[in-house]
């Protein structure tokens, strides 16, 4: 798996471990010194923590729709 930032044009970031344990999802990028630990608030949405060389803020991800 892989992380893109495209606002920093960076690409392929690879990942570390991703796990799903009673609903918490965390994700490490260690090339980042980041992870990120987040809850299902329903199907396509996920709310959490982004934490990345001591600083953490909130991170909401959102699958986007086909548009079709």
């Amino acid at each position: 798996m892989t992380l893109d930032s495209p606002l920093l044009n960076a690409f392929d970031i690879p990942l570390g471990e991703i796990s799903n344990i009673s609903g918490e999802i965390k994700i490490d990028a260690p090339m980042l010194q980041a992870n990120y630990t987040a809850k299902f608030v329903n199907d396509s949405t996920l709310n959490g923590i982004w934490s990345q060389a001591g600083n953490s803020f909130p991170l909401k991800l959102s699958k986007k729709g086909s548009g079709k």
